[in-house]
């Protein structure tokens, strides 16, 4: 038997699933039915009719209805000309209900004049960056899944970087407070998906990121020893097809897709 149910709230309001004893449920919009199939553990529950105000018992199936409704944050990181963008790109092709956030470097290059490299950078630079990563993180509605080109763990190794080669207004205390908020900011953050520098992707000169070698190879290695200690980390291997379906299958494993 099968019993639609109109869940009310915030997150759920205008949203009809459907329960049988079999344990599927689905919304009744086409476009959504794809995405939020899942399988419930229904054994020994009969219903023949719920009104609305009857929601509030099943608390266990509105915790598994919430579960599957939940969006995804996914940040690619890596140092310049190592194909995140195009990645992005490809990804949000593959990805239902996807966006792309643009790299905030680009974003607030104009505004805050910002310079890439280890001398020109400053710690309220980096911090600005990692700021305008978490507004976007936390901006984030409904089914969608985000892909967000750079985060805040790439300016944290920016400005280590900074100091190891010398640049003095990156102090211990700078350091630690621009870790402070990318902590924060990576919180919330589901996927870290690491593109390396690799020997097909030579450095190119965008006119927006540093065209030091040297620098970029830094950022790389650096980039890499923070990003393998998140929880969710994955890394892009392979041509630009290679690396799309491999991170798609790893997103299937691990229950995103």
């Amino acid at each position: 038997m099968i019993v639609s149910i109109r869940l009310s709230g915030p997150r759920y309001d205008g949203v009809t699933f459907k329960v049988s004893m079999l344990g599927n449920f689905c919304t009744d919009d086409p476009g959504a039915l794809a995405q939020s199939h899942v399988v419930l553990s229904c054994e020994g529950l009969y219903v023949s009719r719920m009104r609305r105000e009857d929601v509030r018992v099943l608390t266990g199936f509105v915790a598994l209805f919430s579960e599957s409704i939940q969006n995804m944050r996914l940040v690619l990181v890596g140092a310049q000309s190592t194909g995140k963008s195009t990645l992005a790109a490809d990804l949000a092709e593959r990805l239902p209900s996807s966006r792309v956030e643009p790299e905030p470097f680009r974003v607030l290059r104009s505004q805050l004049n910002l310079i890439s490299g280890a001398d020109t950078m400053t710690p309220e630079h980096e911090l600005a960056l990692i700021e305008h990563n978490q507004k976007r993180l936390a901006a984030v509605r409904g089914q969608e899944n985000v892909i967000y080109d750079r985060c805040a763990l790439d300016a944290l190794a920016h400005a280590h970087v900074a100091r190891d080669l010398g640049n003095e207004a990156f102090t211990t205390e700078w350091i630690k407070r621009l870790e402070r908020e990318t902590s924060k900011a990576l919180a919330v953050v589901d996927v870290v998906v690491l593109v390396r520098i690799g020997a097909d992707l030579p450095l190119m000169d965008d006119g927006v990121r540093s065209t030091d070698e040297p620098y970029r190879k830094r950022v790389d290695e650096k980039i890499t020893s923070l990003a393998r200690k998140h929880p969710g980390f994955m890394e892009a291997k392979g041509t630009r097809q290679e690396r799309v379906q491999a991170l798609i299958e790893g997103l299937v494993d691990t229950g995103w897709l």
